[in-house]
């Protein structure tokens, strides 16, 4: 009696889906991104969150998410989170989950994109400071500046012995741009001055938004 034949149906894998939930707590540079991933039947790996300013996300790149991996077995979502930072200042940027999975050669699961948009850019802030190292026909003058994390902010100095800055000269500071977030310390040094003057000075500094200058401050070259 020949065997009868016995056919056997598997059902087919489910794939993974990733979510991308709304940036939170934009500044102007940075901003805290979050997710999750339903792996379903495949271990999803290298998992991160792939941003743009472009929203076809031509020239993307890329940011760490916690975890990174989300093992094979589970149809709930995983929530995965990070940050994305050194971004640029009133900027609109799009988000979305990444991550792999092999089911007969490397694939790619994404979320949809979210949009968000970075603080606006502001002018820099410009202190002036007091000359130092003062001499009959020179000094060096002082100041601080914050970039206020709004691009380079480039640095000068302006030097008269107007008080209204009338025939000014403006030399570049040391150094010549600052970036960030932080007060730094700026100066330039002048020559050729005349001994028993008194000169008045103020740092400037400037980015695509606009110029902030510090309020004048003043020294007296020694006599002659």
């Amino acid at each position: 009696m020949a065997g009868s034949e016995l056919n056997l149906t598997t059902t087919a894998c489910d794939t993974p889906t990733a979510t991308m939930t709304a940036p939170t707590g934009a500044s102007r540079t940075g901003v805290a991104v979050g997710g999750g991933v339903i792996p379903n039947d495949f271990e999803v790996s290298s998992i991160v969150f792939e941003y743009d300013d472009d929203s076809g996300f031509g020239s993307s790149s890329t940011a760490s998410a916690t975890p990174a991996t989300v093992s094979a077995g589970s149809s709930s979502s995983t929530a995965v989170s990070g940050s994305l930072s050194g971004l640029v200042c009133g900027t609109t940027y799009y988000v979305r989950v990444s991550g792999s999975y092999s089911n007969g050669g490397a694939q790619t699961v994404l979320s949809s994109s979210q949009s968000f948009a970075t603080d606006t850019c502001v002018v820099p802030t410009a202190t002036t400071g007091t000359a130092s190292s003062v001499g009959q026909t020179s000094a060096t003058l002082n100041g601080t500046v914050n970039a206020n994390d709004s691009g380079s902010a480039v640095v000068s100095f302006e030097y008269d012995d107007d008080m209204a800055f009338g025939s000014s000269t403006t030399l570049a500071g040391t150094p010549a741009s600052v970036t960030g977030n932080s007060v730094e310390a700026v100066s330039a040094s002048v020559s050729s001055l005349t001994c028993g003057i008194r000169y008045y000075f103020r740092v400037e500094a400037s980015n695509s938004t606009g110029t902030s200058t510090g309020d004048s401050k003043f020294f007296d070259t020694a006599s002659c």
